[in-house]
């Protein structure tokens, strides 16, 4: 089944393909979470995960950004069956 990129929240989200690791980020994320991930959105070393429903992932290119990103999305939810208690902010450099 084929899905459109739809928004959550205020996330605008894509489904995870091959055709999505085109950063050395995202390709590192990809590696770390593509076999279960549903969604990715972003750039940079920070990694916001929610691994709810369907498990996501945003990259964000500051820790602060991220964390903020995180506190919104904590807010918002990240879609049916949301849970923020396991919603992380992950530095995929380490």
């Amino acid at each position: 089944m084929n899905r459109v990129p739809s928004p959550v929240g205020q996330w605008s989200i894509q489904e995870v393909g091959k055709s999505m690791a085109t950063s050395s980020w995202r390709i590192r994320a990809t590696q770390r979470w593509g076999d279960r991930a549903r969604w990715l959105r972003g750039e940079g070393p920070f990694a916001v995960i929610a691994p709810c429903r369907e498990f996501s992932f945003s990259l964000w290119a500051t820790k602060e950004a991220a964390e903020k990103a995180k506190g919104d999305l904590n807010q918002t939810g990240c879609g049916g069956g949301c849970n923020p208690l396991l919603h992380q902010v992950v530095d995929l450099s380490e």
